[in-house]
């Protein structure tokens, strides 16, 4: 028999401010049956230049821990995943996976797979040399890393290749 009850309240809405851009939540749960997480992908466009439109958008995460506490449970921003790492996509389940376990990846970090169909992938701007989304050839879209402790740019993992526009790039993730 399954059963379900309300264990928090509602996310708060997410506001761009109007600009219409892309939002993306994700559902996680810490590794060893822990906290539930949800993260959430946005963006923000950052001036880089003096010149009209010089200008990125960036993706960047945040996310939010349910607090199972005395209320009812609430979700609070938390500035740290700690000795972990997600995996979120369109394509693909969200899995949080500890870093001690897998020393290949970088901890307090969220590799994401790029799955703005409509808004243009995140790939590499060969003129100024770093990664950013928009609208690029198909064969350089590639998957990303963001550092939650730094908040800066997003890095593209050029060691896992390029991927075409359809379908997206997804994790996978065996049961061993």
């Amino acid at each position: 028999v399954f059963t379900s009850r309300a264990v928090s309240r509602k996310l708060p809405a997410i506001t761009d401010g109007g600009g219409g851009h892309h939002h993306r939540r994700y559902l996680v749960a810490a590794p060893g049956g822990g906290e539930l997480m949800v993260v959430t992908k946005s963006f923000k466009v950052v001036e880089i230049g003096e010149r009209y439109m010089d200008s990125e958008r960036r993706v960047c995460f945040t996310v939010q821990v349910l607090d199972d506490g005395d209320e009812g449970g609430r979700w609070r921003r938390a500035a740290s995943i700690g000795q972990a790492a997600v995996f979120v996509g369109a394509s693909s389940n969200s899995v949080c996976v500890s870093t001690k376990a897998h020393p290949e990846l970088r901890p307090d970090c969220v590799y994401f797979a790029a799955d703005e169909l409509v808004k243009g992938p995140f790939c590499r701007d060969e003129d100024r040399g770093f990664h950013s989304y928009h609208s690029c050839d198909d064969k350089k879209r590639v998957v990303g890393v963001y550092s939650l402790k730094d908040g800066g740019r997003a890095e593209g993992l050029p060691e896992l290749g390029d991927h075409a526009t359809w379908p997206p790039p997804a994790w996978f993730t065996p049961l061993i």
